[in-house]
């Protein structure tokens, strides 16, 4: 795994946008980059993995409140400790996260793509994200297995099977640009299937 430079994530043509994300300071933007290269550590404190078993299904977190979700959240300090699997930290935060949040165990991981944030407001007092532009990094990899015992999130259920056919429903519009282009390189047969059509190869 390699990172990308600021300037390059900042170039980087986005597959898909959404205005006026509420959780990031309004106006803002928030775009899609398709990018098998992570977001560099000074613009990223956030990780998700997009997990998939054989049969081409997305295994998700079951939050009790919020539902089906991409487990993820913020990278902690000991993702960064030597001696952990990969040495980039939003990469093992990936891994723990969703171990945490629904069990997952995975083999390895490839970097999936990038949301890209930008505001043009001014910046809130004590926010304590990278400012005005700022990246949540998103992996895929292969189920290994389900281990409950590695669950910590108190809010989780737990994991949750998704089939491709519900993918859409249970996804937001930008994570499904990212699980679509996940299908494509995995499961080429299942994408054409159900007509989920690559946003865009990887440079």
């Amino acid at each position: 795994m390699e990172f990308m430079t600021v300037e390059e994530v900042l170039d980087s043509s986005s597959v898909y946008s959404t205005p006026d994300v509420p959780y990031i300071p309004l106006p803002n933007n928030v775009d899609v980059i398709i990018s098998d290269r992570c977001a560099p550590a000074e613009l990223n404190k956030t990780t998700f993995l997009m997990a998939f078993d054989d049969n081409g299904n997305v295994v998700l977190a079951d939050d009790v409140k919020r539902g089906p979700e991409v487990p993820g959240g913020h990278i902690e300090p000991e993702d960064h400790e030597p001696g952990k699997r990969y040495r980039i930290a939003s990469a093992n935060g990936a891994i723990r996260e969703a171990a945490e949040e629904a069990g997952i165990v995975v083999g390895d991981l490839t970097p999936l793509g990038i949301f890209r944030s930008h505001t043009t407001a001014e910046k809130p007092e004590g926010y304590r994200y990278p400012f005005p532009t700022y990246c949540q990094q998103f992996f895929v990899g292969m189920v290994e297995r389900i281990d409950m015992s590695l669950l910590k999130k108190a809010d989780s259920h737990g994991p949750i099977v998704i089939a491709p056919e519900e993918a859409e429903a249970k996804l937001q519009a930008k994570e499904f640009v990212l699980y679509k282009h996940a299908m494509a390189t995995l499961f080429p047969a299942l994408a054409v299937e159900h007509g989920f059509v690559e946003a865009s190869r990887h440079p």
